[in-house]
């Protein structure tokens, strides 16, 4: 696309990619003068070309040749935006160029350097993934393609945190044994496949005479909480953030206090990590019970538990992302608890709280399972034993049920949403092998909160999935 022009005779070129000379034509009188620019600069790739000397003059007794031009490729960076960056460490990378960043933490743009020729294909990728916190980041478009005629911004990268282990309760190891042993095992994960390996010394942590449900992992990752429903006591376990091995709490008084029912079953944190909601499975009230949070140590609100009503399931007990509100499944009753969050954890029920759980029209209904969605303002319950769940939207009048709940598997245990906010997976256990245990999916709306049917649909387990 290189254009060379004679201004005084008007005539013009086209030169050829690769050409090492040039002859403007058609030819001009001996005698007469010429003045050579360049008209149109090259692209494909970019080029910056001058004429550097013998662009004018007078044409002699012979062609004029001694017109010099010298053509540059254009350079430029390769960069993009990134969102949710809050680990050190993340380095991207150009594969064909080599070019690598360090991005820093908290970062929402990167360039990479030095430019590129245009014309020049680029691929970039993630070759570290950031640490404290760890993430996972991934370009999630614009990673690949050929510079051209200015500098690329389009290249995405996503970043999430991810955690580093996962935790699993076994409340009784030995059923039928003179003493029973409740276990809990660690794995660590891999952030960029999600494989899970055992840590070496952990799998099982068997402690005698415990039978460990729920379990809440600190903000901090250096801690985890575990309803014990044999000793009625909430444990603390120190998280070796290495390996990822537990280390039960020291001391009766540092990491564990009773919880005053008999069946404390679920744990969740508030989203500080500073308090802890216990919720009691007894029969035929139960209680939610708060705990302040430091270091490791719990220690009981003086204004808990709320006052007693039906029970919590080791899965029904949620916290607002705002810290405003705690709901809790009311599973023999078939109610929802919705209380206010006040100083240091104590809770108040809100108006109207136990609220009627409308997921069938029979006399009997099992509010089960609760997720909460990750922005608040919505939660979704399991019925055990309509086999459905049901969205709901929450506020300071209360709950309020969104649409007709939709029919699951059978006994849906567990209910999750993903962290973007964009999914639901409810886990059914089959009703002890009657039927084949599913993990079913949904798609959430984000506006209306409402469950939509996704293309993955229902997927059978091969098992009995009691927490998803």
């Amino acid at each position: 696309g290189l254009v060379l022009k004679d201004t005084v005779s008007g005539h013009t070129t086209t030169v050829a990619a690769g050409a090492t000379t040039f002859a403007i034509s058609p030819a001009v009188p001996s005698g007469s003068t010429y003045t050579v620019v360049v008209m149109t600069q090259p692209t494909n790739p970019t080029q910056t070309c001058s004429v550097a000397s013998g662009g004018s003059g007078t044409v002699g007794a012979g062609p004029v040749t001694s017109v010099v031009v010298n053509c540059v490729t254009s350079t430029f960076t390769v960069g993009g935006t990134i969102s949710g960056l809050t680990g050190t460490g993340l380095v991207l990378t150009d594969s064909v160029s080599t070019h690598a960043q360090t991005v820093t933490s908290g970062s929402t743009t990167f360039t990479l350097s030095p430019a590129v020729n245009s014309g020049s294909t680029y691929n970039i990728s993630v070759t570290t993934q950031p640490t404290t916190p760890t993430q996972f980041c991934r370009v999630d478009s614009g990673g690949t393609g050929t510079v051209t005629t200015a500098g690329v911004t389009n290249v995405v990268v996503t970043c999430r945190t991810t955690g580093k282990f996962v935790f699993v309760s076994n409340p009784v190891d030995n059923p039928g044994g003179s003493a029973p042993n409740g276990s809990l095992s660690a794995f660590t994960v891999n952030a960029a496949t999600g494989a899970l390996t055992a840590v070496t010394g952990s799998n099982p942590l068997s402690v005698t005479g415990t039978g460990p449900v729920g379990i809440a992992v600190d903000p901090s990752g250096l801690f985890i909480y575990v309803a014990d429903t044999l000793t009625a006591r909430v444990a603390s376990y120190a998280v070796n953030p290495g390996p990822g091995g537990l280390t039960p709490g020291t001391t009766a008084t540092a990491g564990t206090d009773t919880v005053g029912t008999t069946q404390p079953h679920s744990v969740t944190l508030s989203p500080s990590g500073a308090i802890a909601y216990v919720g009691s499975f007894d029969t035929p009230n139960g209680n939610i019970t708060s705990y302040t949070v430091l270091n490791g140590v719990l220690t009981r609100v003086a204004a808990a538990p709320a006052p007693p009503y039906s029970s919590p399931s080791s899965l029904g007990v949620v916290v607002d992302p705002s810290d405003l509100y705690v709901i809790a499944t009311n599973t023999f009753v078939g109610k929802l608890s919705m209380f206010t969050v006040g100083a240091g954890g104590t809770l108040t029920p809100i108006l109207g709280s136990p609220f009627p759980f409308q997921s069938n029209n029979s006399a009997v209904n099992d509010a089960y399972a609760i997720a909460m969605y990750p922005a608040g303002g919505f939660v979704y319950i399991t019925d055990w034993v309509a086999n459905t769940v049901t969205a709901y939207s929450y506020s300071a009048s209360g709950l309020t049920e969104l649409a007709t709940p939709i029919t699951v598997g059978t006994k849906p245990e567990s209910v999750k949403v993903d962290p973007s906010g964009r999914f639901l997976y409810v886990a059914t256990n089959g009703n002890d092998g009657a039927e084949v245990s599913k993990v079913t999916a949904f798609a959430i709306d984000p506006t209306t909160g409402i469950l939509n049917p996704t293309a993955i649909g229902t997927i059978p387990t091969g098992g009995g999935p009691s927490a998803s």
